[in-house]
């Protein structure tokens, strides 16, 4: 069961929670083994409500010639993936999703226990971040299916991706963390060079799907409307 001591802030009363959410490609992506995330839906003190996506997520910083890791900058990178993902990924209010009645928002939050050492019984993802010079770039990506993502301090820069759209490869490539797929070479989406899975960062509707379902039959169960 997840662990409310590690995600919750005072205050805060848990309704719902789920470590096996669903997705729309795969129900497997997400198993009882090696969940890809835990989700809780919580009511603040204000009575507003959070559906709060939580990963648990151990962190292996990797020198490169000449190119060191220092405190300062293990410091910086985690700092920049909570903040720069949550603004992305993260909405202050999706309650307009759900048609409720009442006057009550539901935001979403992106929660993440960030760890050096093996400090758990189990991380949701293990990732391997390689120090590079600044401009120097390589390949980023997820192993889905191993819970693994590598990375590099550089993937919070901007790259140009298309005669008009520009990504960061952090930003897209925490999409394949919750369970999408890539649409710039297949699929009927092709052609939208804005969405984040494609070569922008524009967040489609099709991309909170993931654990929209969970939320709505949620919102159903508990009458909260």
């Amino acid at each position: 069961m997840v662990n409310t001591w590690e995600v919750l802030k005072h205050g805060e009363r848990l309704i719902a929670a789920i470590e096996t959410p669903p997705t729309v490609r795969d129900l497997s992506f997400n198993n009882r083994i090696t969940p890809a995330f835990d989700m809780l839906f919580v009511q603040s003190p204000n009575g507003n409500y959070i559906l709060i996506i939580y990963m648990r997520i151990k962190i292996t910083y990797t020198d490169r010639t000449n190119q060191y890791w220092t405190f300062i900058d293990k410091d910086t990178f985690e700092k920049n993936f909570r903040e720069k993902v949550n603004k992305k990924w993260g909405s202050s209010n999706i309650k307009t999703l759900y048609n409720l009645s009442s006057r009550k928002t539901i935001s979403l939050d992106f929660r993440f226990s960030l760890n050096r050492a093996a400090i758990f019984t189990y991380n949701h993802w293990t990732l391997n971040v390689v120090k590079l010079r600044k401009g120097e770039w390589v390949q980023s990506y997820v192993t889905s299916s191993l819970r693994t993502g590598d990375f590099d301090n550089n993937d919070f820069d901007y790259v140009k991706k298309s005669a008009r759209t520009y990504q960061r490869g952090i930003i897209h490539e925490f999409g394949h963390m919750l369970g999408l797929d890539d649409e710039y070479n297949l699929g009927v989406h092709i052609s939208d060079l804005e969405s984040v899975m494609n070569s922008g960062e524009t967040i489609r509707q099709r991309h909170r799907a993931v654990y929209i379902l969970w939320l709505e039959k949620t919102l159903r169960e508990k009458n909260i409307h």
